[in-house]
């Protein structure tokens, strides 16, 4: 597949809203305004292989994202959708300011310390309150590095690899 023809997760239908086909998602972006601009997306339903469908509107309400999608009329079906994973193509995304990434740029980059030993990688980003918490499988167990400026210090995409500045107790 070509660059940027990925398909990336950017949310999941958690359930119908209203009686007229409306969706509720949760998104899996920090910007769910993204979903207003977005034309299709790819629905990946549990059961059924996975379509393209149209966004008929897209609104925000609270921290969730509410869809009508094209052909979803009713309450019935709206409800074959719960639990589907809408994606979109990698190339879609809108360019973040410089030194910000997206959680999908950041999962599966090599971890290291100022000193280059390996840690591990990425494999989840959480998303708390305070800051984001990238969790790093060492080989052994999972180790939670917050991702703020102390101790994140460089994250190279273009080299697969994340630096951070270990303080006592942080990798234990």
């Amino acid at each position: 597949m070509a660059e940027g023809m990925s398909l990336i997760e950017i949310g999941k239908i958690i359930k119908p809203h209203g009686i007229r086909g409306e969706v509720k998602v949760i998104p899996f972006t920090d910007r769910p305004e993204q979903f207003i601009e977005i034309s299709s997306l790819y629905v990946e339903r549990e059961e059924k292989e996975g379509e393209w469908i149209a966004v008929e509107r897209a609104r925000i309400q609270n921290r969730f994202v509410l869809l009508l999608l094209e052909g979803i009329k009713s309450i019935e079906d709206a409800e074959q959708l719960r639990g589907s994973l809408l994606k979109v193509y990698e190339s879609s995304f809108s360019p973040l300011p410089k030194g910000s990434h997206y959680i999908f740029e950041i999962v599966g980059l090599k971890v290291k310390t100022t000193g280059g030993e390996l840690i591990g990688s990425v494999v989840d980003v959480m998303k708390m309150p305070a800051s984001d918490v990238y969790v790093v499988d060492t080989g052994e167990k999972e180790v939670l590095i917050p991702a703020i400026k102390y101790f994140v210090k460089k994250i190279d995409t273009g080299a697969g690899e994340i630096t951070i500045e270990p303080i006592e107790g942080l990798l234990d």
